[in-house]
């Protein structure tokens, strides 16, 4: 499994025999055994659109049910197959805002120009009062916001194989125009040069084989 290369910055380089790589020593929060994370911790997972990140966390939840993920909110249309409450909480743009208003959110961005996506900070709390670890899928700058706010959180960064693969990916949705397809391509490549701030990278060339290399990062298990 090809990996991205580390700079030469980083605290620890850690190359398991899953082809993951842990670039910076987890937080102290992260106590681990030989068999599993005995300590909830808030895990933040990126990645360019497209990289697989929701199919890798919903194959890893139905296969190991260690997360507890937070769904996040957006102002975008739902997509065909999309549920409220458990894809997204999807919100017009004047619940969102008024929302910003009242410091409701832990994190929140405007993507492509007329998207609002962010967290609320009660359903963080309320996923961590669960007893689970728990697990946001972010964009960059939102995983960004989170690392300040909260400086013990695992930071993941999923990396495509290549952009010719992650351009197929978009293509083969069939949900966008070209046009949209190259503006999330451009972003891929802006996202791309944050991997480094991320504690583990793992590209995402085999679904079935990357879900069972997270789990070996956190040695997790049912």
């Amino acid at each position: 499994m090809r990996v991205f290369s580390i700079s030469n910055n980083c605290e620890k380089k850690n190359n398991l025999s899953c082809g993951a790589i842990i670039k910076n020593k987890l937080p102290k929060s992260v106590k681990q055994t030989d068999n599993e994370i005995i300590d909830r911790f808030l895990c933040v997972v990126s990645g360019p659109s497209g990289c697989g990140k929701d199919s890798l966390l919903n194959g890893f939840d139905e296969k190991y049910g260690f997360f507890k993920r937070v769904v996040t909110c957006t102002t975008r249309q739902p997509r065909a197959g999309e549920v409220d409450g458990v894809s997204y909480h999807f919100l017009s743009s004047d619940e969102f805002k008024k929302g910003i208003e009242n410091d409701e959110f832990l994190e929140y961005a405007n993507v492509f120009g007329d998207r609002f996506y962010g967290t609320r900070k009660k359903d963080v709390e309320e996923a961590l009062a669960s007893g689970k670890n728990v697990v946001m899928c972010l964009d960059v700058e939102g995983a960004m916001n989170v690392k300040k706010k909260r400086p013990e959180t695992v930071m993941l960064f999923v990396t495509p194989p290549s952009m010719d693969e992650l351009a197929k990916r978009l293509i083969n949705r069939g949900t966008e125009t070209m046009a949209a397809i190259q503006e999330r391509l451009s972003k891929a490549n802006y996202e791309l040069q944050f991997k480094d701030k991320y504690d583990i990278i793992i590209e995402n060339d085999h679904l079935p084989n990357v879900i069972d290399e997270v789990a070996e990062v956190f040695k997790a298990k049912k």
